[in-house]
């Protein structure tokens, strides 16, 4: 949309292991609208104050992510195919 982006979501997280067992479903609409006066600054302070928590974690996610830190993500009915271009058509607008 020329003003943010809808996005819908059914899923589920599940708990990995032996005996795998889904935790809890994730069904609905979420719609993201972009606002260039919204103050930024509280989520900037509190990225600064927990950079070191949580910014080493989101680099071992992403450094570790060929499945050995059991972190994962299917697709389904939706490829790459569909994602890429929509999120680059975001990334421009």
């Amino acid at each position: 949309m020329p003003n943010g982006w809808v996005h819908e979501q059914d899923n589920s997280k599940l708990r990995l292991g032996a005996h795998p067992q889904i935790l809890v479903r994730e069904i609905g609409v979420n719609t993201y609208v972009r606002d260039d006066e919204f103050d930024a600054a509280p989520a900037d302070e509190y990225w600064e104050a927990t950079e070191r928590l949580l910014g080493g974690r989101s680099r071992y996610l992403v450094e570790n992510g060929s499945g050995r830190c059991g972190f994962g993500l299917t697709i389904q009915g939706e490829p790459a195919d569909l994602y890429n271009p929509l999120l680059e058509l975001a990334e421009s607008a």
